[in-house]
């Protein structure tokens, strides 16, 4: 399970780099572009508490309030880095209100959290592939 969500991890952060890479000229100009950035988002988002999820059940790290609590126990446990698991419960936080519609979403917010969620996911993709070898 968690190989695959880390293969739609991979696929989708490739995707919005292409989107990021384009400029936030581009970004702004283009619903289309917008909105895709916006699904690839929330699609990473779920991969990385699809992942988190799981390693707390496997693990028996306790029964996660949330997805973003399930994130924290991850990192509690020394799985991950306290600070990415702060920064990918930001993602997380900002796939809720991708989906549930919480509030009018702020192109320039999902365009930064974008741009930094790359550097994240590539640092939790590495520790999650070290951490399926052991």
């Amino acid at each position: 399970m968690i190989r695959l969500r880390l293969d739609i991890i991979l696929e989708r952060k490739q995707y919005l780099e292409d989107i990021v890479n384009q400029g936030i000229d581009a970004y702004y100009e283009s619903p289309h572009i917008r909105a895709a950035a916006e699904r690839y988002i929330q699609t990473i988002a779920q991969a990385v508490t699809d992942i988190a999820t799981h390693i707390v059940a496997t693990e028996h790290l306790g029964t996660p309030e949330s997805y973003s609590d399930a994130i924290m126990r991850v990192a509690t446990h020394n799985i991950i880095p306290l600070d990415l698991a702060e920064r990918l419960v930001r993602l997380i936080k900002m796939r809720n209100v991708i989906v549930h519609l919480y509030t009018k979403i702020d192109p320039t917010i999902v365009f930064q959290g974008a741009t930094q969620a790359l550097s994240d996911l590539a640092e939790f993709v590495t520790i999650m592939q070290r951490f399926l070898q052991e």
